[in-house]
C-alpha cells in the first residue's frame, strides 16, 4: 500500500466529490494539486483548488489529529462560516466569501469544511512588527521590520472596521450562527470560554449572556475553574514573567529569565496550590471589585443590544498589499457578539496576549474609529471614560483568557482603576500595597482557607518536586540554586512578596557589585534574604508592553567543553565517554522559552552556529513550538552524527600511532589495550547510532501523525532537516563501519597471540604448549651455539655438545615437574589477583564518564571474549 497524498495529511476526505462541488458551484473546470502541503493553523487546515481561468479557492477544514474534545470545532466552523456571511454582506471589511459550507460528518466529502475564496495579498506576519528597543544577538528576523508610519497606518484601519462592526448589534452575547429563519445567537465560543482546554470544563458558563455583568462573571469564574482543574503552564501570579522592555539589553533581559525560571522551580511553585490558591483570589476580586466598576450600562448606548468582535487580532490574520492596506482579515471562528466598550479596546499586534499602550497607536486606532463614526449614517457618542474603560477591558480580557505574560501587573491595574471609579475624591486607599492587602485580607476568610486546604490536598508528592529540582539545578549549578533558595524563603516570609522586574534588577546589581560572588545553598553572603525582601514587596504598576520575543536568539551553553578525544598520553588505557544534551522547554504558544545545551562533543563556537540556526527555525513557527522542536532535534542530530564520525576518525589516527611504534615488542600490551579501548569505543558508539535512530523515528512519528504540526511551512522545513541528518547519518555509519573492520583485525591479532599462549585449552594442553615454548629458548641458543662453533657440529663426538644438551634437556624436565606441581597454586593466585585487581594500582583500567557526570572505572581485561571462564589474560 503506497503512502497517501500529502493533501490527506491532516484528515481524510473524498477529493473527488469536492473537485466536483467547486465545479458544479462556479461552472468552472477545476482541479487540485494532491501533492500540496495544507497549511494549518490550531484547530483547522487548508488546501487550494484550481479553476482553468486562474481562480483559486480555499478548503478549510478541522484538523483531524487535534481538535479539541467534543463538537467545539464543527461549533466554531459552523459559527465563523455565519459570521464571514453577515460581515461581507453588512460591511466593507474585507473577508473571504463563502461560497459553501458543511458543519457536520453528514456531507458528500465526508468531513465538516468551509469553502471561500482565497485571501488576497501576503500576511502581515512576514514583516517584523517589531515591539522592543533594543535587537537581540543573532541574526534578524525574516522580513523587514514595519515602520512606525505603517503601524499607524494599519491601526488606524483597525480601528475604521471596529467602527463598523459596532453597528451589528445582537440582542444576546454569543457566538453567531446562521439557521433556517436566518442569523441567531448561540453558545459563547469565545477564547475565553474554551482555549487551554477549558472546553473540557462543563461548569464554565457559555450560554448566551444578557448583560455585560454575566458575560464578565462567567469569563471570572473560567478563571477560577481553570485554576482549580487544568495546568497553570508559565502562569505565576506573584511571579510576572519578565520582558524585553523592562531591561536595559538583551542579556540583563535575558539573565531575568534565568532567574525567574530558577525562582518557580523551587517547590513546584506554577503547579503548586499555593500558586493556585493566588488565582482563585483574583477571580473572587474580579468578580467583587473590579466588575461592578468597569460595567457602565448608559455608556455606548445610543444603540442597544451587542455588536460583533474579533477576538483574535494579530498579524498572522491580517493580509496586506504592498501599501500596507489591509486586503483581508481571517480566522473568525472565536468570533463572537460583545459589550460595545469593548470594541474600543485597541488591538494586540503583533499577537492578541501584546497590550498596546504606545500613544501614537492607540491614538490612530481611535481617529479611525472616529472619522468611520463620522461617515456613519448613525453616529454614536462617545466619552474619554468610554475609551478608559475599553482600555480597562483590555487588561481584563488577557488575564481571564490566560493569554498574558504579566498577570499580576494586569490585576494591580484592574484593581487600582476600579478603585479610582469608585471614589475618584478618597485616593487614602489606593496605596501601592492595596491588591496585596486586599488578596491577604482575602485569603484569610473561612472559606478561602478550606478552599487553600482542598487545593493542597491535590498537591503533587514532595518526593516527585524534589526531583525535578534536582534534575534541573544538576544542569544549572549550586549557585544558581542557593539565589533562589533565598528569593523563596523571602517569599515565603512575606505575604505581599511580588517577583517582579525590580527584584532580578536588584539581585543583578548586587551580585556585579559582590564580583560574582560563589554562593553555596544556605551560605552567607550574596544576595541577602532582607535586600530580596526590600524590593520584592508590591509596587506601582508599569504601563508597559506585554510582547516578549520568542525565541530569544544566540542562546548558548558559556561553558567550555573538554577536548574530543581524552586520551591522557600517560595512562594510555584510559578514554572517556562524551555525551550531548539538548533541552528545548516553554508552552506550545511559545512563551517562557529556554534552551538548554549541555554539550562535550561541540566547542563553543560550533554551538553558537548551531543555536542560531535552531532560532531561526524555532522563530518560523512561533505558536507551534511542539511541532517545531522536531525539526530542530534532526538537526541537532545531525550534527551529532558528523561529530561523532570525527571521533571515529581521531580514534582510529591514535590506534594507527600505536600499531606504528618502533619498539612494537615493548608497545605490545599498550597495543592490545588500544585494541579493547576500541571495541569499547565501538560498543558505545553503536549506542549513540541506535539513539540517533530512535530520535529520528520519534521525530519524524511526530510529524507524520500530524498531532503538533500547525504551520504551513512546517512539513517542508522538517522534510530538509531529515533529508540533511541523513547524509550525515550515513557519513556516521562509513566511520562506524570502518572501526568495525579495525576491532576485527584487532581480535585476529589477540587470537594469533593468545592461540601461541594456550588461551582457549584446558590444563594439559596448557601444560604441553608451556613445554613447547620451553624449547623454543634452548633451541633456539643450540643453534646460535652451533652456527658460531661450528667444529662441534662437525664432530658429534664433542663432550662439550652432548653435556649442553643433556643439560638442556634434564633442565626442561625438572622445569616440567616443578610447573606442573606449582600450577594450580599459580592458577589460585592469578585469580586472587584478578578478583581484587581494584585494590592493585598497577592493574591496568580505562575510565567512562557517563550522562551523569560520575567517572566509572572499567578494566580493560574485563571483556569475556578477553578474560574468565575461557581465558586466561592478554
Amino acid at each position: 500500500m503506497g503512502k497517501k497524498p500529502e493533501v490527506f495529511f491532516y484528515a481524510d476526505f473524498d477529493l473527488g466529490n469536492l473537485i466536483q462541488l467547486a465545479e458544479r458551484l462556479r461552472g468552472c473546470p477545476c482541479t487540485c494539486d494532491a501533492s500540496q502541503t495544507p497549511k494549518a493553523g490550531a484547530y483547522n487546515f487548508a488546501i487550494f483548488l484550481s479553476f482553468d481561468d486562474g481562480v483559486e479557492w480555499v478548503f478549510r477544514a478541522p484538523s483531524a489529529s487535534h481538535a479539541p474534545p467534543g463538537n467545539i470545532t464543527e461549533r466554531l466552523l459552523a459559527s465563523e462560516a455565519a459570521t464571514l456571511k453577515y460581515v461581507r454582506k453588512h460591511t466593507t471589511i474585507p473577508v473571504p466569501e463563502v461560497f459553501h459550507y458543511s458543519s457536520t460528518h453528514g456531507n458528500d466529502i465526508g468531513i465538516p469544511f468551509i469553502l471561500m475564496s482565497k485571501a488576497p495579498g501576503e500576511p502581515l506576519s512576514k514583516y517584523n512588527w517589531q515591539t522592543h528597543p533594543h535587537e537581540q544577538p543573532g541574526p534578524r528576523r525574516a522580513g523587514r521590520p514595519v515602520t512606525d508610519e505603517e503601524k499607524v497606518k494599519i491601526m488606524h484601519q483597525l480601528g475604521r472596521f471596529a467602527r463598523q462592526l459596532f453597528d451589528l448589534r445582537f440582542p444576546t452575547i454569543g457566538s453567531l450562527l446562521e439557521g433556517d429563519e436566518g442569523y441567531y445567537v448561540g453558545e459563547c465560543l469565545s477564547p475565553g470560554h474554551i482555549f487551554e482546554d477549558r472546553g473540557i470544563i462543563e461548569d464554565i458558563e457559555r450560554d448566551p449572556f444578557h448583560s455585560e455583568s454575566e458575560y464578565f462573571v462567567s469569563l471570572a469564574a473560567a478563571l477560577r475553574l481553570h485554576a482549580e482543574q487544568l495546568p497553570m503552564g508559565y502562569h505565576v501570579l506573584r511571579a510576572p514573567l519578565p520582558v524585553p522592555q523592562e531591561y536595559s539589553d538583551f542579556a540583563e533581559y535575558h539573565a531575568a529569565t534565568d532567574r525567574w525560571n530558577d525562582f518557580v522551580t523551587i517547590g513546584g511553585l506554577a503547579e503548586s496550590s499555593a500558586n493556585r490558591f493566588q488565582y482563585c483570589l483574583a477571580s473572587e476580586l474580579l468578580q467583587d471589585t473590579v466588575i461592578p466598576n468597569m460595567i457602565n450600562p448608559s455608556a455606548c448606548s445610543s444603540a442597544p443590544g451587542f455588536p460583533l468582535y474579533h477576538h483574535d487580532i494579530s498579524t498572522q490574520n491580517l493580509f496586506i498589499d504592498d501599501d500596507m492596506n489591509i486586503t483581508c482579515i481571517i480566522d473568525w471562528a472565536f468570533c463572537s457578539t460583545a459589550p460595545p466598550v469593548q470594541l474600543l479596546s485597541t488591538p494586540g499586534l503583533p499577537h492578541p496576549r501584546d497590550l498596546v499602550l504606545d500613544e501614537p497607536l492607540t491614538n490612530a486606532f481611535r481617529t479611525g474609529f472616529e472619522a468611520e463614526n463620522e461617515r456613519s449614517s448613525r453616529k454614536h457618542a462617545l466619552s474619554p471614560d468610554d475609551w478608559k474603560r475599553g482600555q480597562m477591558i483590555s487588561r481584563f480580557m488577557r488575564l481571564v483568557n490566560q493569554d498574558a505574560l504579566q498577570d499580576y501587573n494586569h490585576l494591580q491595574a484592574l484593581y487600582l482603576l476600579a478603585q479610582a471609579r469608585r471614589d475618584e475624591d478618597d485616593q487614602g486607599d489606593i496605596g501601592e500595597r492595596g491588591l496585596a492587602t486586599a488578596l491577604v485580607t482575602r485569603a484569610a476568610a473561612p472559606n478561602a482557607v478550606a478552599l487553600a486546604d482542598e487545593l493542597a490536598a491535590d498537591d503533587e508528592p514532595e518526593s516527585d518536586i524534589q526531583e525535578r529540582e534536582k534534575r534541573y539545578y544538576d544542569v544549572c549549578g549550586a549557585q544558581r540554586r542557593a539565589l533562589a533558595q533565598k528569593v523563596a524563603l523571602a517569599s515565603s516570609m512575606n505575604p505581599r512578596f511580588v517577583a517582579d522586574a525590580r527584584l532580578w534588577r536588584c539581585m543583578a546589581k548586587v551580585l556585579d557589585d559582590c564580583g560574582g560572588v560563589e554562593l553555596e545553598s544556605g551560605a552567607p553572603g550574596g544576595v541577602s534574604t532582607a535586600e530580596v525582601e526590600s524590593v520584592a514587596g508590591e509596587g506601582p504598576v508599569e504601563e508597559r508592553d506585554n510582547d516578549r520575543d520568542f525565541p530569544p536568539l544566540g542562546v548558548h551553553d558559556d561553558r567550555p567543553g573538554p577536548a574530543i578525544l581524552l586520551w591522557n598520553t600517560h595512562e594510555l588505557n584510559k578514554i572517556h565517554e562524551l555525551s550531548v544534551s539538548l533541552a528545548i522547554t516553554g508552552d506550545a504558544m511559545g512563551r517562557s522559552w529556554t534552551c538548554t545545551i549541555i554539550c562535550e562533543l561541540f566547542d563553543e563556537e560550533q554551538v553558537k552556529e548551531y543555536t542560531e540556526e535552531a532560532s531561526r527555525i524555532l522563530q518560523m513557527f512561533i505558536h507551534q513550538q511542539d511541532a517545531a522542536r522536531s525539526p530542530v532535534f534532526l538537526m541537532f542530530m545531525g550534527y551529532i552524527c558528523l561529530a561523532l564520525a570525527k571521533e571515529c576518525d581521531d580514534f582510529m589516527r591514535e590506534i594507527d600511532g600505536r600499531e606504528k611504534s618502533d619498539r612494537a615488542l615493548k608497545k605490545l600490551k599498550q597495543m592490545l589495550w588500544g585494541y579493547e579501548s576500541l571495541r569499547s569505543f565501538r560498543d558505545m558508539l553503536e549506542k549513540a547510532i541506535d539513539e540517533v535512530k530512535k530520535g529520528r523515528e520519534k521525530m519524524n512519528k511526530l510529524l507524520e501523525n500530524g498531532a503538533a504540526i500547525r504551520h504551513e511551512d512546517m512539513k517542508s522545513a522538517a522534510s530538509k532537516m531529515d533529508e540533511e541528518l541523513e547524509k550525515k547519518f550515513k557519513r556516521l555509519e562509513t566511520a562506524y563501519h570502518f572501526v568495525q573492520q579495525r576491532v576485527e583485525q584487532g581480535y585476529k591479532l589477540r587470537e594469533g597471540i593468545t592461540s601461541v599462549l594456550g588461551v582457549e585449552q584446558n590444563e594439559n594442553t596448557s601444560m604441553l604448549t608451556w613445554l613447547t615454548i620451553i624449547y623454543l629458548g634452548p633451541a633456539l641458543v643450540v643453534g646460535i651455539f652451533g652456527m658460531s662453533n661450528n667444529p662441534i657440529l662437525n664432530d658429534t663426538s664433542s663432550t662439550a655438545f652432548y653435556r649442553l644438551l643433556g643439560g638442556l634437556l634434564g633442565g626442561t624436565v625438572l622445569f616440567a615437574l616443578c610447573l606442573g606441581l606449582h600450577y594450580p597454586a599459580t592458577k589460585k593466585k592469578t585469580e586472587y589477583l584478578w578478583k581484587h585487581r581494584k585494590e592493585l594500582s598497577w592493574f591496568p583500567s580505562f575510565t567512562l564518564l557517563g550522562e551523569s557526570g560520575k567517572k566509572t572505572e572499567i578494566d580493560v581485561e574485563r571483556n569475556p571474549r578477553v578474560h574468565g571462564d575461557d581465558a586466561g589474560g592478554t
